[in-house]
């Protein structure tokens, strides 16, 4: 799987990889008018066969049982289920306020996170010392 390509190689070079499943519609828990309609537009096959494929996805791929060292995962699946009003503009695609609440959640993940790129950027400088030393 090109997943677990990415993921050895990320392991092996110390390279710190976040991964983010985007928000969709069709898991917002508390959804405003125009989102409902938005979802009855997509229709109830669509609804059933993207929530299953994503759950599978999300719990084969996006759970905390899969991170690693390097290579960590967050699902922001149900990230608006504390928001009522409109957040998304279609199925995939949210407004400003919406782009706002996903920064901040990936932000403060990173922030959470923080020590990997740390450690790295500090093993990168202590070998760049070691180098100047030995010329």
């Amino acid at each position: 799987m090109k997943i677990d390509f990415i993921k050895n190689y990320c392991f092996q070079k110390k390279i710190p990889v976040f991964n983010f499943l985007q928000p969709d519609l069709f898991f917002k828990k508390n959804k405003s008018e125009f989102e409902t309609k938005y979802e009855i537009f997509e229709g109830d096959e669509r609804k059933k066969f993207t929530i299953s494929k994503l759950n599978k996805f999300e719990k084969e791929f996006f759970s905390v049982s899969n991170n690693t060292e390097f290579f960590k995962n967050l699902s922001l699946l149900n990230c608006f289920n504390d928001y009522s009003k409109t957040l998304f503009v279609d199925r995939f695609h949210v407004s400003d306020r919406g782009y706002k609440i996903i920064s901040e959640q990936i932000c403060s993940f990173i922030n959470r996170n923080k020590n990997i790129i740390i450690w790295v950027k500090l093993k990168k400088v202590i070998q760049i010392k070691r180098l100047i030393w030995y010329l």
